[in-house]
């Protein structure tokens, strides 16, 4: 039988340390490479040296899009990430990693401001490359690429293309 391995969801500081008594892996969703390198990574490695354990694996889920003829980087974060940003746990984690959102009062600028702070990642196959290398240099072992706003915006066909030159400029690197 494969081990059964767990994890929990990372966001704020406790919830880290947490993660770093108890768990196998932290996962997150939206966190910047600077928030993790100076928040979340620090706060895993307290708890695990509280717990006299291995630091968990950190796993970080992260929105991308490649730059292309009619994308708009606003557009793409809003249709993948709207909803999260909606939710008082998220807002305050990006709040903390200096990514002011209110999506009541607004929506674009919130959705501006989760690109603009590296939340989202959009760019080119250079630029993505550096973002992605950012996220190690944090302390990531796992990072997952999400097209949910190409997937969203553009279609599955779209997605699926999106995913396959990602996963390319990513085994070049």
């Amino acid at each position: 039988m494969p081990p059964v391995q767990v994890g929990l969801g990372v966001l704020r500081p406790r919830m880290a340390e947490l993660a770093g008594e108890l768990a196998d892996v932290a996962i997150t969703w939206l966190t910047p490479a600077a928030y993790l390198r100076d928040t979340v990574v620090p706060a895993l490695r307290a708890g695990a040296d509280k717990a006299g354990r291995a630091v968990p694996r950190v796993v970080v889920i992260v929105p991308v899009a490649l730059t292309g003829t009619g994308r708009e980087a606003t557009e793409l974060a809003l249709a993948s990430n709207a909803g999260h940003m909606q939710l008082p746990h998220y807002a305050d984690m990006l709040g903390r990693s200096g990514i002011d959102v209110d999506m009541k009062a607004d929506p674009e600028a919130s959705g501006k401001a989760l690109v603009g702070g590296d939340a989202f990642l959009f760019g080119d196959a250079d630029e993505l490359r550096g973002k992605f290398e950012a996220f190690t240099a944090a302390g990531v072992d796992e990072i997952v690429l999400n097209v949910t706003g190409v997937a969203m915006t553009e279609g599955p066909a779209a997605a699926l293309r999106e995913l396959e030159t990602l996963l390319r400029l990513v085994d070049a690197a």
